[in-house]
């Protein structure tokens, strides 16, 4: 299985997930999207900041974006 994961705030969400799916398409590879029946080997994923932060333990990012009001270390 390969994991995509594309950090690309600024671009169009779906624009951009339709160019990794053909990307995975013209490769050969089935993404879980377009799987009809499983057999998938491709997840494609667009991390966003927030997101990003909670995964990778940014925690002063995500006390800024979800508690403003507390001072930041």
């Amino acid at each position: 299985m390969v994991l995509t994961l594309v950090d690309r705030d600024d671009d169009d969400g779906h624009r951009l997930k339709r160019s990794m799916e053909q990307h995975a398409a013209v490769a050969g590879l089935i993404t879980r999207s377009r799987a009809v029946h499983g057999g998938w080997n491709v997840l494609n994923r667009i991390v966003i900041e927030e997101l990003q932060a909670w995964y990778c333990g940014g925690w002063q990012a995500v006390r800024k974006a979800y508690l403003p009001g507390l001072p930041h270390a």
